[in-house]
């Protein structure tokens, strides 16, 4: 299937390695450099609009083996920075009676053991 055909086709990452899908986001980000809305973009535009430099783009786009800074700054001039909240989003607030029904089941699975002492003077008695 070409990369056209996977358009809108939802792909799971989980049997990918790392390398292999740090390589396949690669790809993503130079596709979308090169087919930029306005115009597309040279490594050396982009490293320039980013601060970054040629090297650095053309080790993003071929093996994705950048810092996350690096990242950021090239997500952030394609316009697709918005989507670090799809990758890892934000944990929703846990209410306060959530976290007091949690507590009150750990109490009543938790029982104390008897001391054998006491059992001991309650048979004897």
């Amino acid at each position: 299937m070409t990369n056209q055909a996977l358009i809108g086709v939802k792909m799971s990452f989980y049997h990918h390695t790392d390398t292999e899908i740090a390589e396949i986001l690669a790809g993503r980000v130079k596709q979308y450099r090169l087919e930029n809305s306005q115009r597309s973009l040279t490594q050396k535009e982009m490293g320039e609009r980013t601060g970054l430099s040629r090297d650095t783009i053309q080790r993003l786009e071929k093996s994705g083996r950048v810092s996350v800074l690096a990242l950021i700054a090239v997500l952030r001039e394609l316009g697709l920075l918005d989507n670090l909240e799809i990758l890892v989003p934000e944990k929703p607030p846990v209410s306060p009676i959530a976290v007091a029904r949690q507590q009150e089941k750990m109490k009543s699975k938790r029982q104390r053991a008897r001391k054998k002492t006491a059992r001991v003077m309650n048979n004897g008695q």
